[in-house]
């Protein structure tokens, strides 16, 4: 991808480009030197790809992004993986809001009033 960009994390890079068509894509790259085993680099793929898709509403049209994976990835949890990935998103300006998990935002128990 000529004239794109870069922005780093602990574990991960992402390089994208801005254009003006109205589509959004993102793919992950993995080297066989950074996980060794396929099955746990296609387990860290289908979580990166499920995150982008949860978020990808929030990300401007016109986006084509690469993230690529770097030592220690294979060590990250679900919601640090996912914090991550929308901490670059943000960092870059590719994104208006995200989407909070679930798992942040509990409902509290409703009272009954007993007036």
């Amino acid at each position: 991808m000529t004239g794109s960009r870069f922005i780093n994390s602990p574990c991960l890079i992402l390089r994208y480009k801005i254009s003006k068509t109205p589509e959004k894509r993102f793919t992950i790259v993995i080297s066989k030197n950074i996980i060794k085993k396929a099955t746990n680099r296609n387990l860290l793929r289908r979580r990166v790809y499920s995150i982008i898709q949860k978020n990808l509403t929030s990300v401007k049209n016109g986006v084509f992004g690469i993230f690529l994976a770097k030592k220690g990835v294979e060590k990250l949890k679900f919601i640090e993986l996912k914090e991550e990935i929308i901490g670059l998103l943000k960092k870059a300006g590719l994104t208006r809001n995200y989407e909070r998990s679930s798992e942040s935002h509990e409902n509290p128990k409703l009272r009954k009033s007993t007036h």
